[in-house]
């Protein structure tokens, strides 16, 4: 049974996620799913929460977080529009909790998706899986490149982090990224104190490398600016 509007729908059969899948076989992968919406700062789940089911992105965005000993929040990934939350728990064997814990950030909506039907169709999926394997994958490299780039200069660390969330359809130098970032949210990112995020993120600002985009508040990085004031 769906439970999903068909505008809804619509825009989930075009999610990459599912290339080459037919929307058959995808509503039976949406099986007793439902849309669940999340007001900002809202969380999906905690560290700890029963994984009964995962969630499908469908509008907004979702950080990924790690509390560490010392009661710090480390994000390990923000999850946008068409991206999975919580699937990689769901191949354990028996009760699972999930790892870390996942905050909405803005109003968010989501697929809210049964272990029940992870299991009896996703976990047999071989071109799911594929894909499934190909977001761990890929999510393993950027912790990777988080983890050499750590003796980086910071100024080169967040423009990487900014890098990874352009808008690619815009044209060069003026890339809108695709995501609201608060200056905590980048400092929890990398593991540095906000005050130094807020200083190199002010001196962009002044020099015209970041300006305020009238879309939700979003930003836009002036690509050739920024490489610009990477250079030593």
């Amino acid at each position: 049974m769906i439970k999903i509007e068909a505008s809804d729908l619509e825009r989930i059969f075009h999610f990459p996620l599912f290339d080459g899948i037919s929307k058959d076989q995808i509503l039976r992968l949406l099986e007793n799913s439902l849309v669940k919406t999340l007001k900002h700062r809202e969380y999906l789940f905690r560290a700890g929460d029963d994984a009964g089911s995962f969630s499908l992105v469908l509008e907004g965005a979702v950080k990924l977080i790690r509390h560490s000993p010392k009661g710090e929040d480390i994000i390990m990934h923000f999850a946008l529009q068409g991206d999975l939350v919580g699937a990689l728990v769901m191949s354990q064997v028996g009760p699972s909790i999930f790892p870390i814990s996942a905050k909405s950030m803005g109003p968010t909506r989501l697929i809210n998706i049964p272990r029940a039907t992870y299991n009896a169709y996703w976990q047999s999926h071989l071109t799911i899986q594929k894909k499934i394997n190909a977001i761990l994958y890929r999510r393993m490299n950027l912790i990777q490149d988080d983890k050499t780039m750590s003796t980086s200069p910071l100024r080169v660390r967040i423009a990487n982090l900014l890098m990874r969330h352009v808008d690619n359809v815009c044209a060069p130098g003026d890339q809108q990224l695709t995501i609201k970032l608060t200056r905590q949210e980048i400092a929890d990112s990398l593991g540095v104190a906000v005050e130094s995020v807020i200083r190199i993120m002010s001196e962009w600002q002044a020099n015209g490398t970041i300006k305020k985009s009238p879309i939700k508040g979003l930003e836009k990085i002036d690509i050739d600016k920024l490489h610009a004031n990477l250079e030593f």
